[in-house]
């Protein structure tokens, strides 16, 4: 089977040259006999994933961590200067499935911060971003 797949993959990266670069593919197998075609495609900018899963964990951590950054950036824009140091513990809360509500927003931030003026001003500084990506979540 890895030589018809091989054979076959070698007909789509010819067909498919010009356009390599935004043209990926995935072999889907168990052991590894395909993997000695990778050598053919060093210069055509063509990767191989071994592990498809990994490989997806890889692209949600990126793309989580990315959102996790605006959300932060957002945040700073929100935040009293005092408490600018905050904003990846608070982007972390609102971006936890735990917290679906403004309520439990409120609350992860009591049981944090123990004080309850900070509480208060974080909480009122932030409402409006949570608001909004609870409304997203939905």
């Amino acid at each position: 089977m890895d030589f018809q797949i091989s054979a076959y993959f070698g007909y789509l990266a010819a067909r498919f040259r010009k356009s390599l670069s935004s043209v990926h593919f995935y072999i889907v197998s168990k052991d590894k006999g395909f993997l000695g075609i990778d050598g053919l495609f060093k210069n055509a900018d063509v990767k191989f994933c071994i592990n498809l899963k990994k490989e997806n964990d890889k692209k949600a951590k990126i793309t989580k961590s990315s959102k996790k950054d605006e959300i932060k950036a957002e945040i700073k824009k929100l935040l009293p200067e005092k408490y600018s140091t905050e904003a990846d513990y608070i982007a972390g809360v609102l971006m936890s499935n735990e917290n679906d509500s403004l309520q439990k927003i409120n609350t992860a931030f009591g049981k944090n911060y123990k004080n309850n003026n900070k509480t208060k001003d974080i909480y009122n500084a932030v409402k409006p971003l949570a608001k909004e990506l609870l409304k997203k979540q939905k």
